[in-house]
C-alpha cells in the first residue's frame, strides 16, 4: 500500500513538473507559432520545400532520340540472334553428317573419325566465343546509349532548373502520392524533343 501511494505521488509530481514547463514554453512566440501553424495545417512558405518530379520511365519510352536509338539496337540484336542461330544450324547439320559417317563405319581410320569430331568441337566452341563476345559488346553499347540520355536528362534538368525553381526533383517511381501540379514530365519530355528536331 506503502509503494503504491509512492508511485502515484511520483506520478503526480511528474505530471505537475510537465504541466509547468508546457506553460512556460506557450508563452514563447516560437511555441505560439509551431501551434498556430499545426492547428491551422499548413506551415509557413518559408518552410515549404519546392519540389517537382518526373517519369523517368516515360523518358525513356518518349524522346525520341532515345527511342529511335533502342530501335536501332533491338534491329542490331535480332540480326545476331539470326546470324548465330545459321551458324548453330550449320554446325548441328555438320554434326549429323558425322554421326551418320560413324553409324555406316565411312571414316577410313580412327584418326580421320577423330579429327573431324574434333573439329566440329572447335566449331563449336567458337561459335559460343562469338557469341558471348558479341552479347558483352550489345550490353556495353545498351549500357552506354543509357549513359547518354541520362546525362542528356540531367544536364537539361540543370539548365531548366537554372534559377532554382526547385529545390528537389525526383524520379516519379520514389513518389507514392502528391499534390497536382509537381510533375513537370510533360514540359520536360516535350521540351528536349523540340529540341531534338532542331539539331
Amino acid at each position: 500500500m506503502k509503494k503504491l501511494f509512492f508511485n502515484l505521488l511520483v506520478f503526480g509530481s511528474v505530471v505537475m513538473m510537465f504541466g509547468a514547463c508546457n506553460k512556460q514554453a506557450e508563452n514563447t512566440e516560437e511555441v505560439v507559432q509551431i501551434k498556430d501553424s499545426i492547428v491551422s495545417g499548413v506551415s509557413s512558405q518559408k518552410d515549404h520545400i519546392k519540389i517537382a518530379y518526373m517519369d523517368i520511365a516515360r523518358f525513356t519510352v518518349e524522346y525520341k532520340p532515345a527511342v529511335r536509338a533502342m530501335e536501332d539496337l533491338r534491329v542490331e540484336q535480332a540480326k545476331i540472334e539470326r546470324e548465330f542461330e545459321a551458324r548453330q544450324k550449320s554446325l548441328e547439320a555438320e554434326a549429323a553428317k558425322f554421326q551418320e559417317k560413324v553409324k555406316n563405319e565411312a571414316f577410313l581410320s580412327q584418326a580421320s573419325a577423330e579429327s573431324q569430331y574434333n573439329d566440329l568441337q572447335r566449331k563449336s566452341q567458337q561459335i559460343q566465343q562469338d557469341y558471348a563476345k558479341k552479347v558483352q559488346e550489345f550490353s556495353l553499347k545498351t549500357q552506354k546509349l543509357e549513359q547518354q540520355y541520362g546525362d542528356t536528362l540531367q544536364n537539361y534538368l540543370k539548365e531548366y532548373n537554372a534559377d532554382g525553381k526547385y529545390e528537389m526533383i525526383l524520379d516519379r517511381a520514389v513518389i507514392l502520392t502528391a499534390v497536382e501540379g509537381y510533375d513537370i514530365t510533360d514540359e520536360v519530355i516535350g521540351n528536349l524533343n523540340r529540341r531534338s528536331e532542331k539539331q
